[in-house]
């Protein structure tokens, strides 16, 4: 029997099992697209830092500081046009071999990490700053929706949040960034069906109706769910909605990127 379960994002209730896959069951929330794994299946804490310290996350690596590039290289051109220099950032799942923060420095940011299992200082998390990066990480949130709320607390008025995680395939509608030259108005664009910072209860959810909806069979075999520590896939959809419940402007500029803005600051038209 399948159990409703709340999206642990918008809070809506979810009843069908979405797919299946290397023996872990995902839902999928038609309110605000995110799927996320069943909390069953998770892992707990011992397997899920295990499973982390078998990332290869090596600064030299021209390869991985290449893939860092696709979201610092954006973040880099907003921030410097604002904030010459001296911008101070975080890092927020730094992971076992800190990379982004290290290339972030070497642009004259000011950066700090955290990490819950490698570096566990919290008092990073008590002060605010002009932006925060958070590679590869969103996708194993187990509550994200305070995980977002925590960001909204973090970044400045004005500062930006830059996420980069894996669209699952088929989340995107054709002309998206990466896939043409056109952005068909997601770059640079303030989510359609955006609501007052005020009322957080809703988000652009007529906005995101146009976007497809993932084939589970391709989604079952997507090279993605085969990392048990990937709880959470957000898709152009659910990025759309994050944004209008957050009051946040918000960026794709290039496939499994995303900029947001938080509202206040200098040059921010809110």
């Amino acid at each position: 029997m399948v159990v409703d379960l709340s999206c642990p994002l918008c809070l809506a209730p979810v009843s069908d099992l979405f797919a299946r896959a290397h023996g872990r069951r995902y839902r999928r929330c038609v309110g605000c697209g995110l799927i996320f794994m069943e909390p069953a299946d998770r892992l707990d804490p011992a397997a899920e830092r295990a499973r982390y310290e078998t990332h290869q996350n090596d600064p030299a690596d021209a390869g991985y500081r290449g893939f860092l590039d696709r979201l610092a290289a954006p973040l880099v051109e907003r921030v410097v046009a604002e904030i010459p220099s001296g911008a101070e950032g975080l890092d927020f799942g730094s992971g076992p071999g800190p990379t982004l923060s290290i290339m972030l420095e070497e642009r004259g940011m000011q950066m700090s990490i955290y990490d819950p299992f490698f570096a566990p200082d919290r008092s990073v998390l008590e002060r605010t700053h002009d932006f925060v990066t958070c590679t590869e990480t969103v996708e194993h949130f187990f509550d994200p929706r305070r995980e977002f709320e925590r960001f909204d607390r973090l970044v400045r008025p004005g500062g930006w949040l830059a996420i980069m995680t894996e669209w699952p395939p088929g989340s995107e509608a054709e002309g998206s960034p990466g896939e043409s030259p056109r952005g068909d108005g997601l770059r640079g664009e303030r989510p359609r069906g955006d609501v007052p910072r005020g009322d957080r209860s809703r988000g652009p959810l007529e906005a995101a109706a146009e976007d497809p909806v993932p084939d589970p069979a391709v989604f079952e075999g997507w090279y993605y769910t085969r990392d048990p520590s990937h709880t959470c896939f957000y898709g152009p959809r659910t990025l759309r909605w994050i944004a209008g419940h957050f009051g946040w402007e918000l960026e794709l500029p290039r496939r499994n990127v995303a900029i947001f803005r938080v509202p206040g600051g200098t040059g921010v038209d809110f």
